[in-house]
């Protein structure tokens, strides 16, 4: 069973897949990623390790890239090719929860402008792999000598705690189905603390 399949069956403790992903071999080829809009492929494997975001969940990423220090949470390859940036915006809800259709419908009013303006304004060639679902918005960008792989999810935590938070992946390299699903499984593994 895959990595996706397992959190959305929701069978699974948040505790136990966060020990899963802490330094071991994730199987991802057989994930679900028609649902998530990806092409399947063989031979992919992602061995993670967690990482404290902000102080408010662990994430896994890839073993070697590493954090440091910035006005952000940052990390980066050794060979500096591939880095990620995320950003946490707390936002006010007034103690309401959103379900999972407003939260689809935010993402799309608010991120695909900005996905437009990145073109318009920013020069950002975009590539036609445009992802919704309940979960994150995504789209990749060719910036420069640069691929951008954007990924931004909205999560309810509690009926005070509402986050958006973005995903930038920024690589060195040509488009890659393989970081972007790289992009999606990260976005997968958060665990609030």
């Amino acid at each position: 069973m895959g990595l996706f399949s397992k959190r959305n069956n929701k069978t699974e403790s948040k505790e136990n897949i966060c020990n899963e992903i802490n330094n071991k071999r994730l199987d991802v080829k057989n994930a679900s990623y028609e649902v998530h809009g990806f092409v399947p492929f063989d031979d992919f494997s992602l061995v993670l390790k967690r990482h404290l975001v902000d102080s408010l969940y662990y994430i896994g990423l890839p073993v070697g890239w590493e954090p440091y220090q910035s006005d952000r949470f940052r990390a980066k390859t050794s060979d500096d090719k591939t880095q990620i940036s995320i950003t946490n915006w707390k936002l006010g809800t007034n103690g309401r929860l959103f379900s999972e259709q407003e939260i689809k419908r935010f993402l799309e009013e608010n991120v695909i402008p900005q996905y437009s303006k990145y073109v318009d304004e920013g020069g950002y060639e975009p590539y036609d792999d445009l992802v919704i679902n309940e979960n994150y918005i995504s789209k990749s960008f060719k910036v420069d000598k640069e691929t951008q792989y954007h990924l931004s999810s909205l999560v309810n935590i509690a009926e005070d705690k509402t986050y958006l938070t973005g995903f930038i992946i920024r690589d060195l390299d040509n488009y890659s189905p393989e970081m972007r699903a790289t992009l999606s499984i990260i976005q997968g593994t958060m665990n609030f603390v």
